[in-house]
């Protein structure tokens, strides 16, 4: 869904503003993504939600009656790779814009890239500094791990009341972002970490830093794990060493690939696997139990939620939004702006 949406308004962008492809031939969009490597499962998916949005826009009638066309390269999950497969998209000087990827690491690489060929570049990475080094070419269509970070340490300290948390987190990009960012949000809590440790991306034996982890007494356990299929290797180190901790994850502690390795070292719903809905139904339909924990919980839920309270919080979002606008530059500002009043740019026109 993030390739989805942010591939939708990259069409929507380019829709109020110039292109630079000629005549009326296609519009050529690039996009960088895993289809090697250890992120090759992910970036499936990448490329599915672009394709999908292409699909999308054309059958609406494209961009000003121009078709869009999707041109992809692998960036092979490496840095070099991420560089080599952008520089392959800018030999296409029509090309108006850059689809890059959702992983920090390799967005930090493609960055001098960019800004010395001017060109936008929508990412879904969410290192903090991605967006802070002064490139005006650069658009995030995820919240940084600063956002993320404050709301895991809230539900971990707040919610879910943990006294002694433990970080666990990759050396790239991201993983040390978002420790950075989720050490100072429990501080602001006066929680600070009982462990902080980090691990190189591929790590096979996580022993040392599990005895860390059982060592320390941590209660809670926050991770931020670049690739889903150390997160599986992770989950079943933690189980075979019996280690008992609640545990809090960024996205990759999700995804499918990462669930394969951890093996019942984990539980999931898989919401396709018709075997699977026929066996909650069945254990609805059979335990009064869960019928009945089910549906206090319900209960006391939806007391949260009415009409009148959603309007208020989406019309406080938007003016949030609108006054305090977060991650964006004088450029990107103006940008938007021309977009929500149909103002085309003029030709010609540069950030500087």
């Amino acid at each position: 869904m993030r390739s989805l949406s942010c591939a939708l308004v990259v069409f929507a962008v380019l829709a109020a503003s110039e292109v630079r492809a000629a005549g009326g031939e296609p519009i050529r969009i690039g996009q960088v993504l895993p289809v090697t490597g250890e992120a090759a499962e992910a970036g499936r998916y990448h490329k599915y939600g672009a394709e999908l949005a292409i699909e999308q826009v054309n059958k609406s009638g494209g961009i000003k009656g121009r078709k869009i066309e999707l041109v992809q390269e692998d960036d092979k999950t490496t840095n070099p790779g991420a560089v080599a497969a952008l520089q392959r998209l800018l030999e296409d000087k029509d090309m108006p814009a850059v689809i890059g990827s959702i992983r920090s690491t390799q967005v930090q690489a493609m960055l001098p890239t960019v800004k010395e060929a001017g060109i936008p570049f929508m990412i879904g990475g969410t290192n903090y500094g991605l967006t802070h080094q002064g490139n005006p070419w650069v658009f995030r269509f995820r919240p940084h791990d600063g956002f993320s970070a404050k709301v895991i340490a809230r539900f971990a300290v707040e919610e879910l009341n943990l006294k002694k948390v433990a970080v666990i987190h990759s050396t790239d990009a991201f993983g040390s972002g978002g420790r950075d960012m989720v050490v100072k949000a429990l501080g602001e809590l006066k929680a600070q970490p009982v462990l902080v440790q980090g691990f190189n991306n591929g790590e096979k034996d996580f022993t040392a830093i599990l005895t860390a982890l059982r060592q320390s007494g941590a209660d809670g356990l926050i991770t931020y794990f670049t690739f889903s299929t150390d997160n599986g290797i992770f989950a079943k180190q933690l189980k075979q060493l019996g280690i008992k901790a609640t545990w809090i994850g960024s996205p990759a502690i999700v995804a499918i690939d990462g669930r394969k390795l951890a093996g019942d070292a984990a539980l999931y719903i898989r919401d396709f696997s018709p075997e699977e809905i026929a066996r909650l139904m069945l254990q609805l339909a059979t335990s009064p139990d869960v019928r009945r924990s089910l549906i206090r919980a319900g209960h006391r839920r939806v007391k949260k939620f009415t009409w009148r309270e959603t309007s208020r919080k989406t019309a406080e979002l938007y003016e949030n939004i609108i006054e305090h606008p977060v991650e964006v530059s004088l450029f990107q500002r103006s940008m938007f702006w021309n977009f929500m009043r149909g103002i085309r740019r003029p030709a010609g026109n540069s950030p500087n």
